[in-house]
């Protein structure tokens, strides 16, 4: 009797569980750090995940507020794309045109917005060398937008050369597995006088860097106590 007392009530519990619908994950997901492409327009925000690669209209709720006026304050055409990151998740809202549960984007806290950042291949990686790396974050600070020339580096054959965001620069540096290092004689560099650019900060930089790691199209040069000095996105030679 036992026996078939616990035979149904193990198959009520099958029947049930079996007639329960999966919950959609999408809809669940807890509040987590997030990249991805924004744009705003016609009163519309949309966020574009560098990792899904899906796009999700923004809620007009939370820490968006932060994030609108981060894009709206940096220099862009109407409607442009610009990287950003955030502590969001994801959401079912009703939408325009009385569209149901659309999963939405709930920005939980705004972090940064980087200019000169996109979101990249996950099945490429950049090489150190002959690859142009233009700056997009010096110390904590992302590299605006500017008419100016853009802060970036070359490496090849033992010879660096690029621009601060102001001047060129010219030098050498030394190679040895992660390790990266500059010539004891420093760089050479023109002597322009540009206002507001990010020039000093880029140049004490580059005085301390001690080793490098490339993170696909990403290159992070460290000092010697792994504080992360400037951030770099690939731009490929031809």
């Amino acid at each position: 009797m036992k026996k078939y007392f616990f035979l149904t009530i193990t198959l009520i519990s099958f029947i049930l569980n079996g007639c329960t619908k999966t919950p959609d994950t999408e809809t669940e997901q807890t509040q987590t750090k997030m990249s991805g492409m924004y744009s705003y327009m016609a009163d519309a925000g949309i966020f574009k995940d560098c990792i899904s690669d899906k796009k999700y209209p923004v809620a007009f709720e939370k820490d968006y507020i932060n994030l609108e006026r981060a894009y709206l304050n940096t220099k862009h055409k109407a409607g442009e794309t610009i990287k950003v990151n955030l502590i969001g998740k994801i959401e079912l809202r009703d939408g325009m045109d009385n569209q149901k549960n659309i999963p939405t984007l709930v920005v939980e806290k705004f972090i940064n917005i980087i200019p000169k950042e996109h979101c990249q291949n996950p099945h490429s990686k950049a090489k150190l060398e002959n690859t142009y790396w233009k700056a997009t974050i010096v110390g904590d600070t992302p590299v605006p937008r500017t008419k100016r020339r853009e802060a970036y580096i070359i490496f090849s054959q033992g010879i660096v050369k690029g621009n601060s965001g102001c001047n060129g620069l010219g030098g050498k540096y030394i190679l040895n597995g992660n390790k990266l290092s500059f010539s004891d004689k420093g760089f050479m560099s023109t002597r322009m006088f540009c206002k507001g650019s990010i020039e000093p900060q880029f140049l004490k930089a580059l005085k301390k860097i001690a080793n490098y790691k490339i993170d696909g199209e990403y290159l992070e040069l460290f000092d010697k106590d792994g504080n992360r000095l400037i951030r770099f996105e690939s731009v490929y030679l031809q």
